[in-house]
Formats: structure tokens, C-alpha cells, sequence
């Protein structure tokens, strides 16, 4: 049969039609399946199928080569059965080790692919560019949280086809160029939490298409760019923590269909751009943690659409206008007007606002009473802590069911609560601390059932501690420093983590209950009443306590021995009570201030975004609350002021991370233990006002962290040590008043046949050949330390190892050399050290190139090189973090600029490198910053000088060039400043003079010049002063000797000129021979000189005697000849010390007191010796007399003038044992009444103070320090 040419035409056709295929292609199946394989491998060699924690990997089980590969789980095929879509986020285990990108490159063979989802697979490397170049169809790439580091490749960017791209949360790093601008198909682009720095381009205004753009948590600087106001179609923008500076673009408004702008937390400055009116669809609002200034406009209130505000805040200086009077078209559901200078009343306005949900108006200045309006409104969260508020709290507040937190602290709110304060059943936080509430607490506190943290302190509160009912969730309880009575209630429930009573009028025992309470971790009845035995209440103390504090109660008995059983304690406070006995040697077994705990186990005390005053201490003896966000960095053992006897324990010195150690007023006898040496975690040692005798230890050297020590008040003697911390240990009455102590520090040379040799050795640091690792978690709680035998092949037991130090017998010291973590249930890296919620990172002395030495390490464990900034995004309570002594390159990450909280930073000791960027003055609460020896170079910026709450700034050993700004005065709380050894110049600011507080000041081998600003003599508080090895010129100010607390000087190697303006010199001991310098005549303002125990010889020089100095002491010299009369001409002269010479020849006449006694020495009530012997004394005894105080034991008027007779009242002056008149010209009889004298008729009663003589035994170190304090 002959077809048609029209059916011939079509078979043509349909010929040329693809039809079809019934599975994916082969290649495409290959390259899925080789990505399989190698995926597994890595897998199962990072794991061990035999460790409890063992999941199997089945992600990717449905993979085979029997089935369609578009049936697989994570795959999607188009109609033509091409692979066009990749599913595989979270594919690999967080505990897994870190996955090298390459085992990516067989995807780059599936060129059809259009969404690639490789999220959250710790994917590890540089991205790999020629590969991505290959997936030129790609639509939606999201690559987050993985641990790409490097740039972003060029390739990247020529993906023209992306719509949607993620690489936010990764290590990426570097500039963005203008590449950028080639993405005009892009809606989504995320870039946040990385290493960026730089920049923005101005070409990002080409991405016309963009919806939402996040660069949060980077470096970026400079201004934002004024073409981001092309990007009409975004809907969010966040560009928040970063270091954007300049103004905000004046024509932002042009974003008119934006709903979300995040520009809080960089240091933007000027006023809110008026243009941003023009946002009409505007929903939320974040400016916080800015510098921007100016009124805060209320046409903000009139963009209908906006239901989130968040304003004001540290750093800001917006101010509210209190005149304004409008009515708000918004319809708010979240106010945040925090430090905005808002003052009178609550604002009216807010009324208007229905919807409700956060009001946080804290840290302002509103007075007068909380509006009823206000309690009507039922907001959930209510904040209006920091402000003058008073007056009582209406009953109406409390009708709402759905308050769920209520911050009212430091205000003046008084009265009694509200006895329905109860109905308000959904409060979960109650904080009504530091007002001045009375009254009882209302028994309906008992029906709030949702409450877990109360508040109370620091009110007036009285009556009872209320029964808090069953409540599950109530977990913080704090009363303290109320007036409550009564004794400790039975019904806490069983949930409660704090109780907190200290201060209150408590009485009675302790409840025997009070061990049902097993998640009880502090408890604080200091301050009270509390009776008892200890011995009695031990027992009763859940085992998992971690804080116990009963100071200044009325509790007896001794310690017992079963003190060991409370494994998790790490700050124990008994003192001021009526304890006896002595320190048994278990409590050198308190766990918890020994070894590392488990963290399985560990309560963190609260979430870091609450802080409270947790506890009372007498830290260094000084008397101060901790808060509840640094208790984990204390770990104390305070038993003082008792009646404890006995000796110290050697045991305590297995404590080795006791931050604290005070046994002071008390008993205590013996030796201090040599093995205190090993304590390297000791900031403070009080061991005063006891009986301890013998030698204070060389080992205390070794204290490293030591910085408060107080032997005084016993019978120690011997020289002190020298050598480390104890070198500065140097204030003389925390040695006072012991038997012959000697040594540097207290200014007294010790007999050349001391030796510290001669001291016990108790104990020795161990020095075997196992492999010792030890560690130390700072966290809550701090002080943990662990000494765990390693024996090879047995690792996997592990549950955590922080700071792990590895110690042999071939090393002379402790190497702290990694990070290891083995998650009790997981297996991961030593980056999840880094975990949510720390409060205190501490990785110093991290030295990798230990390792090596290592003959088996964990599998997996890997050494980091950079600073891994990925993880510090979570742990936003963060406030110590110590990096120093480490490995570390590169540069800071951003994500460290993200922990708001930060009071302490430290990286000192490693190789950082780069400019410091103006990000690091966003840590508005850092009182130590800490960047030595490191290779940061550019300018020191200028946003550091606005750190109000900096103490300590170190930057020394870096390449830093500049000046140093006239802005450093504006931290007037710094203590330390220490910018030596780098490249800056210019001249010291006058403004210098403003840090009044400053302790330490150093800008050693610098290049700066002129003169040394007159300002400095303002320092009073300065220790420290080093210019050395700079180019200062013109002479030293004339007043520098005002640094009267001054103890270290150095201004060599200068260009300085004219004479050296000293106040004091102590030279002694220094083996000066010949006369004595005539250098000292330059010397105008001197007013001190010790040149005692050298070699001097000839005489007195007149021109010495001319220089009216105060305190010339020249004693143990070779000195000649007679005194020059010109000596005592001087009204200066206060301690004249030529003990030990060669003087001779007659002293000057003019030397001579004379004159009559004044009339006002019967004043002196306490006065018992008065020698006023071979002067020129004058007057009648009979006028004299009465001058004399009742209670002098001792006169001398020998050799003088005095005329007249004995009267018969010197039978008045009952106390006189010793009197001389001889050698006057006294006239008349001898009275009876002088044989009435009754201290020369009985013997004394030696109870009383009569060992005049030895009284007067006083040193002239000590003498002259109490003329200065005078």
C-alpha cells in the first residue's frame, strides 16, 4: 500500500519528538551514586559502630543502582527524567567530622540541575568555583551553615540564572566585589554570619529583583551605599551587626515596599532620616545599639502598617520629645524604647495601642505612679525597670491571665502588693527588686502556677516567707534583703534550682526536708538568724548543691568530715559564725573545685539574658554582689571569722582551681603548707589574724593569678618570697604586725643568713611517664580540674575535656595543646565548644605543636588554625572569653561582634593580623580588652575611646601606626593602658589627664614627640609610667613628682631636656661610694631621700642641709665630721635617720626646743610617754602640771629651764611610773602626796598597754607611711 505524502509528513515529525525515557540518565545515576560512596567512607571512618553513640547512616539507603534514581529520597527529575533538583540538607550528622567540599565534585557532572540544597553538612574547604561554573541552569543554591572559608568565587557569581541564594552561617571571608552586581535575577540573597569585610559595593543597586537581603553579622564598614535605595521590590533588609558608620542614606524612604529594616547594632550616626515616612508598608523596625542622635520623630507612629519598634538602647543618644502630643495610626505589638531619655509620666499614647505584647520602657526617667490605664491594657511583658516610678501597684494589674512578665526593678515603688497578685495566674517572671515594697507578701502568690522566676530582693518586705504552693515550674526564688522573719519554710517545690534569703531576720534551724529539693544548686540564708550544728545540718544539703552560703549567722559545732559528700560545690561560705573544731582534710575532696564535671549534670544557674544580684560575697576583702551572669567565674571557700583551731590541711591544696581561699580570724596554727603552690587558680589568700607561725612558702610564687594576699596579724617570720605575683605583693599592712618578717616588699632587709631554702617540702608535682590530660571548664561552675590516665585505644570513653593540657615526663611544664570534645551522646568537633548559653570560653595556652609529640590522638581531633567564628553567633550570654597563647591567624571573626554581653576579650599571644575594625566599640559592657602581641596594624579606631566601662586596654607588641586621639580621655574608668611597642606617633593628648583612675600607662618604643603633656601629674592613681624609647623632647613637667603613688618611672631614651623634677629618692643599698652626689642639688622638689646601707663617705654637704628636704634618712654609711647648723634651720624636717656613721662634734644649739609646754596637751586623753629631756624647756612646774594627761606613765623634763616647785596634786597623775625633773631649777620641799603615787607602790597590772619601750620599737618605713597617710 503506498502512504500519503501527508502521513508520510507526519511520521516525519514525530520522529523528531523526544520521547520520554523510563529512568534518569546513566551518568547522572553515576555521579549520585559516587557522591554515596564517598560520603559513606568518610562516614563510617569517623565513626565506630561498636561506641554507644553509633547511628547508623541510612540517609541515603534508598540509592542503588536496581531503581530509577528519580525515585530516590532527595532527588527530583523534570518530565525528560533529568536530575534538576538536590534535597540534601542536614545529610551528614553534626557528629561527623568535618566533610571536605571535594566530595561535592561528582554533582558538578549533573548539569541540569536547577535547586541544590547542600545545607547544614559541615562541608569543610574553599568553594569549589570550577565546579559551581559547571551548574550554569541553577535557579535556588543554598549552601548555610556549613564551614566554607575562603572568598566567594568568581564563578559564583555567573550563575546568571539564580534567584535564590544562601551562603549565611559558613566561614567565608574577604570583599565583595562588583561582580555582585551580575545577580539581576536574584530575589533572595543571604550572606549573614561570615567573615565579610569591606565595603558594600555600590553595584548592589543593579539587583532590582531583590526581596530580601541579609548581611547581619559580618565586618562590613563604611556608609551603607546610596544605590540600595534602587532595590524597589525589597521586603527585608538586615544589615545589623556590623560596623556601618556615616548617616543613614537620607533617600531610604524610596524603599517603599519594604516590611522588615534591621539596622541595629552597627555605629550609624545622625538623626532617623525623615524619607522614612515614605515606608508605608513598613512592619518592623530595629535601630538599637546605634549612635544616633536627635529627636525621635513621630510620624514613625503614623505608618499604619508598623507593628514593631525597637529604638533607643546603649549607644543611641535619640531623645523623646515629653511635649508631644499625637494620636499613633500604628497598631503596635512590640515597643522597645529603652534609654530614650523619655521623662514624666508613662506616655498617654500608649493607650491607644491595643494589640499590645512587649512594652520595654526601662533605663529612662519616668516618674509617678503605674496608670491604671496602663494595668487595663493586659500587655503580656510589661518592662519598666531603671526609673523613678512610685507610689503602690494597682489591683487591676494583677486581673490580667495573660501577664506573663512584669520587670518593675531599681524604682521607688512602695506599699504593700495587691492581695490578688495571685489571680494573675500566667506570671512566669516577677521582678519587683531594689523599690521599697512593705508589707507581707500576699498568700496568693501560691496560685500563679506558670512563675519560674521571682524576684523580690532589696524591698522592705516583712512577715513571713509565703508557702509558694506545689508550683513545678518555680525554680528561682530570690527574698533577700528584705525584713522577713520567721523560720525557713518546708513547702519549696521540688523543681527549685535558687533559693535566695540572705538579709532578712530568719531564724531557727534549717528544715530537714530541704534534701527532698535534689535540683537545689544555690542557697544563700547568709545574714540571718539561722542556729544549729553544722554538723546537724550537713545532711540536710541536697548533694547537688553548688553554692551554699551561711555567713553571719549564729551556727556552731565543727565541720565534719562528710563535707566530701557535696561533690558539686563550688562556693561554700560559713564564715561569721561559731564554728570550732578543725578544717578536716576531706574538704581538700570537694570535687567540683577539683575536676571537670560532667556537663550532663551541670544547671546553668540562669538564661543569659536575666541578671541578678545571685549572691553576696567578701571578695578580696571587699564586700560585693555577684551577679548572677560572672557567679561562674567564682569558686570560694570562705571560713572566716570563726573559731576554727588546728593547722591548715595540706589537702586544701588539691582545690586547684579555688579562685578564693579566706581563713582569716580564727585559730589556726602551724605552717602555711607548702603544696599551696599548686593552687594556680588563686586570685585571692587570706590567712590573717591567726597563729600561724614558720615561713611564708616559696611555692607561692607560682600563683600565677594571685592578686590579693593577707598574712598580717600572725607569727610568721623570715623573708618573703620573691619571684612572680608575689613580687608585687607589696602593701605593707597585709604583712603587719608578725614576729620578723623581712624582705623587699615591706621595705625591710633581711639578715644575709635567711634563706627560703630552708623551707618544708610537703608535696611535689607529680612527674610520672603516663600521658596526663587535664582540664579546665570555665563555665557555670568554674573550677574543675581532672586528671584522667590515659591508656592507649580507650579515648572514646570521653565525655568532655576543655582546655586539655597533656603533660610528660619530658616536658618541663603543663602544655595546654587542644580542645577535645566527645559529646556524652555525640561525637564532635572541637569547635561545639562553642555551645549556646556559655557564659565563659577559656582556650589560652592553646599550643598545637604539642601534638605531634602525641603517639595516638582521637580520631578526628584536628588542629584550628583561625579563630572559628561560626560558632560564637549562639552563645549571646557570653561575657569571658580568654583566646590567649594560641595558634590563631587571620582576623578577628565578626561573629565575636555579635556577643553583646562581653566584659572580658583576650586574644593576646597569637598571630593575628590585620586592622583593628571599629566593630570592637560595640561591646558596650567590655571592661577588659586584651590584643598583645599579635600583628594588627592601621589605626587604633576611634570607637574603642566610646567603651565607658573599659579598665583594661592592652595593645602592646603589635604594628599599630597613628596618633593617639584626644578621644582616649573619655574613658575615665580605664586602670591599664598599655600601647608599647608599636608605630605610633604624635604627641600625648592633654586630655590624658582625665583618666584619673589609671593605674598602668605604657607607650614604650613608639615614635611620639613633644613634650610629655603638663596633665599627666593629674594620673594620682598611677603605679606605672613608661616612655621609654620614644622621641619626647623639652623638659620633664616640673609637677610630675604629684604622682606621689608612682612607683615605677621610665623616661629613658628620649630627647627629654632639663633637670629631673624627683620628690622622692630611694637609692639604698645600691653601693654608693664617695660623697654623697652632688647630682641631687637639681633635685628642687625633693622632699624624700633614702641613700641608707651604702658606701658613703665625707661629710654632711651644707648645700644638702640647704635643700629643706622632709625625710633624709642616710643611716649604715661611713658619713664624718660634725651636723651643719643650716640643717635645723629647716621648718621641713620631718624623720632625720644618721644611725650607724661616724659623726662627731657637738650638736648645734638651735637644735634646742624651747618655750613653755602649750596649754592644750591635757587633750591628749591617750598620751603615756612624753619626753621632752635637754631642751630649753621653761615655765613654772606649778603652771605646767595641769597641762599634763591623767594617764602618762613616763615624763622626762630633764635638763631643761623649769622653775617653781612640785605641787601637791602630782598625786593626780595615778599612772606615772617613771619621772625625771632632774637638772631644772626646781625650789622648795618635796610634797608627801608624791609618795601617793600608786603605779610605784604596786606592781602594774601588765594586762594593761606599759611596755612603753618595746611600743616604741617602730620602723622608719613604717613611721613615714603613716606621716603620708596623716
Amino acid at each position: 500500500m503506498e502512504l500519503s505524502p501527508s502521513l508520510l509528513s507526519i511520521f516525519f515529525i514525530l520522529t523528531f519528538i523526544p520521547i520520554p525515557s523510563s529512568s534518569c540518565p546513566l551518568h547522572h545515576k553515576q555521579s549520585l551514586l559516587q557522591f554515596k560512596s564517598t560520603l559513606t567512607t568518610i562516614f563510617h571512618s569517623n565513626s565506630d559502630p561498636t561506641s554507644v553513640d553509633y547511628v547508623p547512616f541510612t540517609e541515603l539507603d534508598s540509592w542503588n543502582r536496581g531503581s530509577d534514581c528519580c525515585s530516590w529520597a532527595r532527588v527530583k527529575c523534570s518530565r525528560t527524567r533529568n536530575v534538576t533538583e538536590l534535597h540534601l540538607n542536614y545529610t551528614v550528622p553534626w557528629f561527623v567530622d568535618p566533610v571536605p567540599a571535594d566530595v561535592l565534585t561528582p554533582l558538578f557532572e549533573i548539569r541540569s540541575l536547577k535547586v541544590l540544597d547542600i545545607s547544614m553538612n559541615s562541608l569543610l574547604g574553599e568553594i569549589p568555583g570550577d565546579g559551581f561554573g559547571n551548574l550554569t541552569e541553577l535557579v535556588h543554591l543554598d549552601m548555610m551553615l556549613n564551614r566554607f572559608n575562603g572568598s566567594i568565587p568568581g564563578q559564583i557569581f555567573r550563575l546568571s540564572n539564580l534567584r535564590y541564594l544562601d551562603m549565611s552561617e559558613n566561614w567565608l571571608e574577604g570583599k565583595l566585589t562588583t561582580e555582585l552586581g551580575s545577580f539581576q535575577n536574584l530575589t533572595t540573597l543571604r550572606l549573614s554570619w561570615n567573615g565579610f569585610h569591606g565595603q558594600i559595593p555600590e553595584e548592589i543597586g543593579n539587583l532590582t529583583r531583590l526581596r530580601e537581603f541579609s548581611l547581619a553579622g559580618n565586618k562590613f564598614s563604611g556608609g551603607i551605599p546610596s544605590s540600595i535605595v534602587h532595590l524597589n521590590e525589597l521586603r527585608s533588609l538586615d544589615l545589623s551587626g556590623n560596623s556601618f558608620w556615616m548617616l543613614v542614606p537620607a533617600g531610604i524612604g524610596k524603599l517603599s515596599n519594604i516590611k522588615t529594616l534591621d539596622l541595629s547594632y552597627n555605629r550609624l550616626t545622625g538623626a532617623i532620616p525623615s524619607s522614612m515616612r515614605n515606608m508605608t508598608k513598613l512592619e518592623s523596625l530595629w535601630l538599637i545599639g546605634n549612635t544616633l542622635a536627635g529627636e525621635i520623630p513621630t510620624w514613625l507612629f503614623e505608618i499604619k502598617t508598623l507593628n514593631e519598634l525597637f529604638i533607643g538602647g546603649k549607644g543611641n543618644n535619640l531623645i523623646w520629645n515629653n511635649e508631644a502630643n499625637f494620636v499613633p495610626r500604628c497598631r503596635l505589638q512590640r515597643i522597645s524604647m529603652t534609654s530614650c531619655r523619655i521623662s514624666g509620666h508613662i506616655p498617654k499614647w500608649i493607650s491607644s495601642q491595643k494589640n499590645l505584647d512587649i512594652l520595654d520602657l526601662s533605663d529612662n526617667h519616668l516618674t509617678g505612679k503605674f496608670p491604671d490605664w496602663l494595668a487595663e491594657m493586659d500587655i503580656r511583658n510589661v518592662l519598666l525597670s531603671d526609673n523613678n516610678l512610685a507610689g503602690s501597684l494597682p489591683s487591676r494589674l494583677f486581673q490580667s491571665r495573660g501577664l506573663s512578665i512584669l520587670e518593675l526593678s531599681s524604682n521607688n515603688f512602695s506599699g504593700e502588693l495587691p492581695e490578688n497578685i495571685g489571680n494573675a495566674s500566667a506570671i512566669s517572671m516577677f521582678i519587683l527588686s531594689r523599690n521599697k515594697f512593705s508589707g507581707q507578701i500576699p498568700m496568693s502568690i501560691k496560685n500563679i502556677h506558670q512563675l519560674w522566676f521571682l524576684d523580690f530582693s532589696e524591698n522592705k518586705f516583712s512577715g513571713e516567707v509565703p508557702d509558694f504552693g506545689e508550683n513545678p515550674l518555680l525554680a528561682y526564688i530570690s527574698l533577700s534583703y528584705n525584713e522577713l522573719s520567721g523560720k525557713i519554710p518546708t513547702t519549696f517545690s521540688i523543681g527549685t534550682l535558687m533559693i535566695s534569703l540572705g538579709g532578712n531576720k530568719l531564724s531557727g534551724d534549717l528544715p530537714r526536708n530541704l534534701t527532698n529539693l535534689v535540683n537545689l544548686t544555690h542557697l544563700d540564708l547568709s545574714d540571718n538568724d539561722i542556729t544549729g550544728n553544722f554538723e546537724d545540718i550537713l545532711p540536710r544539703i541536697p548533694g547537688g548543691l553548688q553554692v551554699l552560703s551561711l555567713r553571719n549567722n549564729f551556727v556552731e559545732g565543727f565541720i565534719p568530715r562528710t563535707i566530701s559528700n557535696l561533690t558539686s560545690l563550688q562556693i561554700l561560705d560559713l564564715s561569721g559564725n561559731n564554728l570550732t573544731g578543725s578544717i578536716p582534710p576531706e574538704i581538700g575532696s570537694l570535687a567540683r573545685m577539683i575536676e571537670i564535671p560532667d556537663l550532663a549534670s551541670t544547671t546553668v544557674l540562669l538564661d543569659p539574658f536575666i541578671e541578678f544580684t545571685a549572691l553576696n560575697l567578701n571578695w578580696k576583702s571587699s564586700f560585693q554582689g555577684l551577679s548572677s551572669q560572672n557567679l561562674d567565674i567564682y569558686s570560694v571557700l570562705d571560713l572566716s571569722n570563726n573559731k576554727i583551731s588546728g593547722e591548715i590541711p595540706a589537702s586544701l591544696a588539691n582545690l586547684k582551681y579555688l579562685k578564693q581561699l579566706n581563713l582569716s580570724h580564727n585559730n589556726i596554727s602551724g605552717l602555711i603548707p607548702t603544696s599551696f603552690g599548686l593552687m594556680k587558680s588563686t586570685e585571692s589568700l587570706d590567712l590573717s589574724h591567726n597563729k600561724i607561725s614558720g615561713l611564708i612558702p616559696e611555692s607561692l610564687t607560682k600563683l600565677d593569678e594571685l592578686t590579693y594576699l593577707d598574712v598580717s596579724n600572725n607569727w610568721l617570720t623570715g623573708k618573703i618570697p620573691v619571684g612572680g605575683q608575689m613580687t608585687t605583693m607589696d602593701e605593707l599592712k597585709f604583712y603587719a604586725n608578725n614576729s620578723g618578717l623581712c624582705g623587699m616588699q615591706i621595705r625591710i632587709k633581711c639578715p644575709k643568713d635567711i634563706s627560703l631554702s630552708e623551707q618544708p617540702r610537703e608535696m611535689e608535682d607529680d612527674n610520672d611517664s603516663w600521658i596526663s590530660w587535664e582540664g579546665t571548664l570555665i563555665g557555670f561552675p568554674i573550677g574543675f580540674f581532672s586528671s584522667i590516665m590515659i591508656m592507649a585505644y580507650s579515648l572514646n570513653f570521653l565525655c568532655l575535656l576543655l582546655l586539655v593540657s597533656i603533660s610528660f615526663i619530658s616536658l618541663p611544664d603543663h602544655k595546654t595543646i587542644a580542645i577535645a570534645i566527645i559529646h556524652h551522646h555525640q561525637r564532635t568537633t572541637p569547635l561545639d565548644a562553642f555551645l549556646p548559653n556559655r557564659q565563659d570560653l577559656h582556650f589560652s595556652r592553646w599550643d598545637s605543636s604539642y601534638l605531634a609529640r602525641l603517639p595516638f590522638f582521637p580520631a578526628g581531633f584536628f588542629i584550628l588554625r583561625e579563630i572559628p567564628g561560626d560558632r560564637f553567633g549562639n552563645p549571646t550570654g557570653l561575657i569571658h572569653l580568654d583566646l590567649n597563647r594560641n595558634n590563631f591567624n587571620g582576623s578577628i571573626p565578626g561573629q565575636i561582634f555579635r556577643l553583646p554581653n562581653l566584659r572580658y576579650l583576650d586574644m593576646s599571644n597569637n598571630s593575628l593580623e590585620g586592622e583593628l575594625t571599629p566593630e570592637l566599640g560595640s561591646f558596650q559592657d567590655l571592661a577588659t580588652l586584651r590584643l598583645c602581641v599579635n600583628r594588627f596594624h592601621g589605626l587604633i579606631p576611634t570607637q574603642l575611646y566610646e567603651l565607658e566601662s573599659l579598665q583594661v586596654l592592652n595593645l602592646r607588641y603589635n604594628a599599630l601606626q597613628g596618633v593617639l586621639a584626644p578621644e582616649v580621655g573619655k574613658l575615665q574608668n580605664l586602670k591599664s593602658l598599655k600601647l608599647d611597642e608599636n608605630n605610633l606617633s604624635g604627641s600625648i593628648p592633654e586630655k590624658i589627664g582625665n583618666l584619673t583612675r589609671l593605674r598602668e600607662f605604657s607607650l614604650a618604643v613608639n615614635k611620639f614627640s613633644s613634650g610629655i603633656p603638663s596633665s599627666i601629674v593629674h594620673l594620682n592613681e598611677l603605679r606605672s609610667l613608661d616612655l621609654w624609647g620614644n622621641s619626647f623632647s623639652m623638659q620633664i613637667p616640673a609637677d610630675i613628682g604629684k604622682l606621689s603613688n608612682t612607683k615605677t618611672l621610665d623616661l629613658g631614651n628620649n630627647q627629654l631636656t632639663g633637670p629631673i623634677p624627683l620628690q622622692q629618692i630611694s637609692m639604698s643599698s645600691c653601693k654608693i661610694s664617695g660623697h654623697i652626689p652632688e647630682w641631687i642639688t637639681s633635685q628642687k622638689n625633693l622632699n624624700y631621700l633614702d641613700l641608707r646601707d651604702n658606701h658613703l663617705t665625707g661629710k654632711f654637704p651644707d648645700w644638702l642641709a640647704e635643700m629643706d628636704i622632709g625625710y633624709v634618712l642616710l643611716s649604715d654609711n661611713n658619713l664624718t665630721g660634725s651636723l651643719p647648723s643650716r640643717l635645723f634651720q629647716s621648718r621641713s624636717l620631718s624623720i632625720l635617720e644618721l644611725s650607724h656613721n661616724n659623726f662627731s662634734g657637738e650638736l648645734p644649739e638651735r637644735i634646742l626646743f624651747s618655750g613653755d609646754l602649750p596649754r592644750n596637751l591635757t587633750n591628749l586623753v591617750n598620751l603615756t610617754h612624753l619626753d621632752l629631756s635637754d631642751n630649753d624647756i621653761r615655765g613654772n612646774f606649778e603652771d605646767i602640771l595641769p597641762r599634763i594627761p591623767g594617764g602618762l606613765q613616763v615624763l622626762n623634763l630633764r635638763n631643761n629651764s623649769v622653775k617653781g616647785f612640785i605641787p601637791r596634786t602630782i598625786s593626780n597623775l595615778t599612772s606615772l611610773r617613771i619621772l625625771h625633773l632632774s637638772g631644772n631649777n626646781l625650789t622648795r620641799s618635796i610634797p608627801p602626796e608624791i609618795g601617793s603615787l600608786a603605779r610605784m607602790i604596786e606592781i602594774p597590772d601588765l594586762a594593761s598597754p606599759t611596755e612603753i619601750v618595746r611600743g616604741l620599737d617602730i620602723k622608719l618605713e613604717e613611721l613615714f607611711s603613716r606621716h603620708v597617710e596623716s
